[in-house]
C-alpha cells in the first residue's frame, strides 16, 4: 500500500467469540459489532471481545481508503500517523496500546500479567506458551455494573475467611495460617508489611499445591453446606456464599473457587474503573467494560480456565501487597477546562483513556482536543458528524462507530443530536 496524506480513518474491528462471552443480544460486543457492515450476527454465539487496534491476532481494517487494508499495514507505510515520539519510545510504528470492549458472562481465568522484563524472559524461554514479549498493564472501565476479583484483600479479611470457612482452612493448613496470624500481629510496620506479604504467598502456595481431589472434596462439602443454609434462608455472606455458588457452577471443583477468599471482590458502577499493573492477580466475573492495555496478549493463568495453567510462575511473580476495595479502584481525573471530559491516566506510558460525555441538548458542536500521538475513538451512544482537518473530510458517527485518528489530527463533532447523550471513549498515547 502506498503512503497517504489522510489522518482520519473509519475502522472495522475484530470480534472474538470466546466461551466466557455473553450470548447474542445480551452482549454489548455483539451490539457494537452489528454496526459494522461485514458482521454476521448469530444469536447462538458467545460475543466476548471487540478489538480496536493493530495487534497481529486481530488487526482492525481501514475502510475509507481506495482499497481495504489493515491498520497494521497503514501505520507501517505511514509512520507519521504514529508520531516520532511514540516510535522513539516504543521502537516501531505501531500502536503501543490495544483498545477493547468486553462482555463477560462467566468468570475469566485467575491471572496476572508479567512486567516488561519478565515478559521478555518468558517469551525467550517458552515462546510456545508466551508468544508476546511485551508487558500488559491494563485498565477496565465499567459501562454496565461490573464484577471482578482484583488484588489481595487485607490480611484481616483473609484471616476471617479461614475462621469462617473450615474447608478453606483444611486445604491451606493451620501452619501456613498461623504464619499469617503472627505476621498480622507484628508491631513494626515495615517488618509487618514484609511478613504479611510472605505469609499470604505461603497460604496461596499451599492452596495451589493441594491435591486436586482434596480440593474437589472440600468444595463439594462447602457447597452442600451453603445449599443447606439457603434452604433455611440463612445469611451466607460470611462465606461469600452467592459468589462461591456462582463460580463453582461455572468451574466445578476448580481451585479458583477457593481463591475468591484471597482476592478483593469488586463491584463497579458505570465509569468506575480498576487499573491492573504488572503482577496484580485478577479475574473478571460479570458485566461489560471498556478495556485498554499495552499492545500484548501476555497472560499467566492459574484457575477458572481450560487453558494452560502456569501455577509456579504465577505464584512467584504476584504482587502480594494487600489493599482494600476502595484502594484497588482507579479514580479518573476531571479536565479543568472541559466539563465533558474525564481522564483515566494510569502510571504508564503506553496509553490513557478519555471519556467524552455530552448530555442530550447540551451542545451542537464540540472540539475534540488533538493528541500528539495516535488515538482511537469509539462511540457508545448518540449521533454526530465528525469533521477532520485533513482534506476537510466528514464522517457520521453513531453507536458502534470506530475511528483511528493520526498524530496531531484536529477533530470536531458537529450536528450533535439533541435527543440523546453523546458518549465517546478515546484511547490514546501522548508522551508530551
Amino acid at each position: 500500500m502506498s503512503t497517504t496524506n489522510k489522518k482520519f480513518f473509519s475502522l472495522e474491528c475484530a470480534v472474538q467469540n470466546y466461551h466466557w462471552g455473553k450470548f447474542g443480544e445480551q452482549s454489548t460486543v455483539a451490539s457494537l459489532g452489528r454496526m459494522q457492515k461485514n458482521f454476521n450476527f448469530d444469536a447462538e454465539k458467545h460475543y466476548a471481545e471487540l478489538w480496536m487496534g493493530d495487534h497481529h491476532r486481530g488487526p482492525s481494517i481501514v475502510q475509507n481508503m481506495s482499497e481495504p487494508t489493515t491498520l497494521t499495514q497503514l501505520l507501517q507505510n505511514n509512520p507519521s500517523l504514529v508520531g516520532e515520539n511514540i516510535i522513539k519510545r516504543f521502537g516501531k510504528a505501531n500502536l503501543p496500546f490495544l483498545f477493547k470492549v468486553l462482555s463477560v458472562e462467566t468468570a475469566l481465568s485467575i491471572q496476572a500479567h508479567p512486567n516488561k522484563e519478565h515478559a521478555e524472559i518468558l517469551n525467550r524461554t517458552r515462546p510456545d506458551v508466551y508468544q508476546d514479549d511485551n508487558h500488559k498493564p491494563e485498565i477496565a472501565i465499567a459501562i454496565t455494573p461490573f464484577e471482578a476479583l482484583c488484588g489481595f484483600r487485607p490480611a484481616s479479611e483473609i484471616l476471617s475467611y479461614f475462621h469462617e470457612v473450615e474447608e478453606l482452612l483444611f486445604v491451606v493448613g493451620q501452619k501456613a495460617v498461623d504464619e499469617l496470624i503472627n505476621a498480622e500481629m507484628a508491631t513494626d510496620k515495615k517488618a509487618k508489611d514484609e511478613a504479611v506479604r510472605r505469609a499470604i504467598k505461603g497460604c496461596l502456595s499451599q492452596l495451589m499445591a493441594c491435591d486436586p481431589n482434596t480440593i474437589k472434596e472440600q468444595l463439594a462439602k462447602l457447597i452442600t453446606r451453603l445449599n443447606e443454609c439457603h434452604k433455611k434462608h440463612e445469611d451466607t455472606s460470611l462465606y461469600l456464599g452467592r459468589l462461591l455458588l456462582r463460580v463453582h457452577s461455572q468451574y466445578p471443583g476448580d481451585v479458583g473457587c477457593f481463591v475468591i477468599y484471597f482476592l478483593n471482590y469488586i463491584q463497579l458502577e458505570p465509569f468506575e474503573s480498576i487499573f491492573l499493573g504488572p503482577d496484580v492477580p485478577h479475574a473478571y466475573i460479570y458485566g461489560d467494560i471498556i478495556e485498554c492495555m499495552a499492545n500484548s496478549d501476555n497472560v499467566v493463568r492459574a484457575g477458572f480456565t481450560p487453558k494452560f495453567k502456569d501455577v509456579d510462575t504465577l505464584i512467584e511473580m504476584l504482587d502480594y501487597k494487600p489493599q482494600t476495595v476502595e484502594e484497588t479502584k482507579f479514580k479518573p481525573t476531571s479536565c479543568s477546562d472541559d466539563p465533558h471530559v474525564s481522564i483515566y491516566n494510569p502510571p504508564i506510558d503506553d496509553f490513557s483513556v478519555k471519556k467524552i460525555q455530552i448530555p442530550a441538548g447540551n451542545a451542537s458542536e464540540y472540539d475534540v482536543q488533538s493528541v500528539k500521538g495516535p488515538s482511537i475513538l469509539l462511540t457508545l451512544s448518540g449521533h454526530a458528524d465528525v469533521q477532520y482537518e485533513t482534506e476537510a473530510g466528514c464522517l457520521a458517527t453513531s453507536r458502534g462507530s470506530v475511528f483511528f485518528v493520526g498524530n496531531g489530527e484536529k477533530v470536531k463533532l458537529t450536528n450533535i443530536s439533541s435527543n440523546e447523550e453523546l458518549l465517546i471513549f478515546q484511547a490514546y498515547c501522548d508522551l508530551v
